[in-house]
């Protein structure tokens, strides 16, 4: 008796995360407020692993405004589990790391000024990479934390909308 193998391409698997778009404030943000209202997101069943990892592999920003096209800096901060401290600021905030959140950070990504590009009434900033992001939660050990937040002052202006989407390949 004979057997045969069929070797198969399989595919990447990849976890989208797109929080729904937010319409910032008009008051001035300074460098460490948050963009998303309630700072710190969770997104549920990232791994398919209890304590999984993944990489981020693509990260687009895009601002749309009626009037400007702001392109600032800011920045993606991954945890590996719930921070505790005191992170559910407002959407712009400040937000503060404590010593026992900043060892939860499993990476950050950043995305520069010079990252966008401008379209009709809208700034579009899509970087790619390989950062590593990971779980170590007892509790939730397939999820991923993160939180967006400026690196740059900015205000803007009535009607505009910020949306994010991060690409993760599931490892």
């Amino acid at each position: 008796m004979c057997c045969r193998t069929i070797v198969g391409a399989l595919g990447e698997k990849h976890k989208i995360i797109a929080p729904v778009p937010v319409d910032p404030t008009t008051t001035a943000y300074t460098a460490g407020d948050a963009i998303i209202v309630s700072s710190i997101q969770v997104e549920r069943g990232v791994f398919d692993l209890p304590n999984g990892n993944a990489n981020v592999v693509e990260v687009v920003i895009r601002n749309d405004n009626a009037t400007s096209t702001p392109k600032k800096g800011m920045e993606i901060i991954f945890f590996s589990e719930a921070p505790t401290g005191d992170l559910t600021a407002a959407i712009n905030g400040a937000i503060t790391l404590d010593a026992d959140d900043w060892a939860k950070v499993c990476n950050r990504v950043q995305i520069a000024t010079a990252n966008y590009v401008d379209g009709w009434q809208q700034s579009t900033a899509r970087i790619t990479g390989n950062w590593a992001v990971w779980n170590t939660s007892t509790d939730d050990k397939t999820a991923l934390w993160y939180c967006i937040v400026c690196t740059e002052a900015q205000t803007y202006t009535a009607g505009g909308v910020i949306s994010a989407m991060i690409d993760l390949k599931i490892n």
